[in-house]
């Protein structure tokens, strides 16, 4: 699951980066980019068998390839980044919370508005209140036991919707046990901040 579909693209700092790169070595530093925009914690892991996988390149030109885009990137803690990817998404994530408080705001605003009317209420019930997926079926707690996945209460998996929760900083339902997390957050789907904000310990 994606966290932002969409990248932005400036132009000017693509070519600037990019202009002196050979063909080869275009297609894997597009391809490595966009697999880290994908990524929640913005990065992959530093492996040189995974990064040659993900850029599409063979065995015999990925240390060439390297090469070339190696000072484009940069490499910490078993993790390889774009600096200005990071930037970038950083900056999408600030507009796009923006928007979505906005939006809630402009919602909520409305059913205020017309909740007292004979005729109607905005859509029925306050944008508001929680989600109404509070009983989603990836959070069933009768079928989480039936599958062996509690453990003391707390749970062992998380879905791809539960990800999703936690990247957006709410989480619904018990805590989940700390090493689910940790495995989400080595995989690279969550980021520490993430989970901080969303009140989930790890």
């Amino acid at each position: 699951m994606t966290e932002l579909p969409i990248m932005p693209f400036y132009v000017d700092d693509w070519i600037l980066d990019t202009r002196d790169l050979s063909p080869h070595a275009y297609m894997a530093y597009h391809r490595l980019i966009c697999e880290m925009w994908r990524s929640r914690s913005d990065s992959l892991p530093m492996d040189h068998q995974i990064l040659r996988n993900r850029a599409g390149i063979s065995p015999q030109k990925w240390g060439f390839v390297w090469a070339e885009i190696e000072h484009l990137l940069e490499v910490e803690d078993g993790q390889v980044r774009s600096l200005r990817g990071s930037k970038v998404k950083g900056q999408a994530r600030a507009k796009y919370a923006a928007r979505s408080a906005a939006g809630r705001a402009g919602a909520k605003a409305k059913w205020r508005k017309t909740k007292g009317r004979p005729s109607g209420k905005a859509n029925g019930k306050s944008h508001d209140k929680p989600d109404s997926n509070h009983n989603h079926t990836d959070i069933n707690i009768s079928a989480r036991e039936a599958r062996g996945e509690i453990h003391g209460g707390k749970w062992d998996t998380l879905s791809a919707w539960e990800i999703g929760n936690i990247s957006q900083g709410k989480w619904i339902g018990p805590q989940p046990m700390a090493v689910a997390i940790q495995k989400h957050i080595k995989a690279g789907d969550l980021t520490e901040d993430q989970c901080r904000r969303a009140g989930v310990i790890f």
